[in-house]
């Protein structure tokens, strides 16, 4: 990522992602992650205490609302830990590198809910358009394929040409 110098404020990620080699190298590149957490991922909360899994940590009101500074397992650095609670129950663990003191479980929540607008165009691209089927070898072939994809997704999504009227 930094070969390619792409700027970028936050990266954000799904779980699928969040192997320790992955949160390494985007910390050691100095960037911000938001990403989610399986429930049976092992932090420790101490230096004392052993890991467990994050299903077993007590939140309290206020760690609830802030976060909580945790160590993953074979993760070098801390990372804030947020419990977001949808309203069917459904439990997201979000975590994130960012210094930032100030951020609550609403700024991680928000960080998430964007990441996850990603997830849905990319699976509704690959579902409308079959970008996935593509048979092609050489690399050029399959970008060309990709593009093609995109542009007759982006017809679907938005069906009325939209352009720039130059008469006013």
């Amino acid at each position: 990522m930094a070969d390619k110098q792409i700027q970028a404020k936050r990266i954000l990620f799904d779980t699928w992602y969040a192997s320790a080699d992955n949160l390494k190298l985007v910390h050691r590149l100095g960037l911000i992650f938001f990403t989610t957490l399986k429930s049976n991922r092992m932090v420790s909360l101490s230096k004392e205490g052993g890991y467990i899994h994050l299903d077993e940590i007590e939140w309290s009101s206020d760690t609830l609302q802030n976060g909580l500074m945790v160590k993953l397992k074979e993760v070098p650095f801390k990372v804030r830990l947020f419990k977001v609670v949808a309203t069917n129950g459904d439990i997201d663990w979000v975590i994130t590198n960012s210094p930032d003191e100030t951020l609550n479980t609403q700024a991680a929540q928000d960080a998430s809910n964007v990441r996850w607008q990603v997830e849905e165009l990319h699976r509704g691209l690959k579902q409308l358009t079959g970008t996935e089927k593509c048979q092609c070898r050489k690399g050029r072939s399959q970008r060309n394929h990709i593009a093609c994809c995109y542009q007759g997704w982006w017809k679907m999504i938005f069906p009325k040409r939209l352009y720039i009227s130059n008469d006013g």
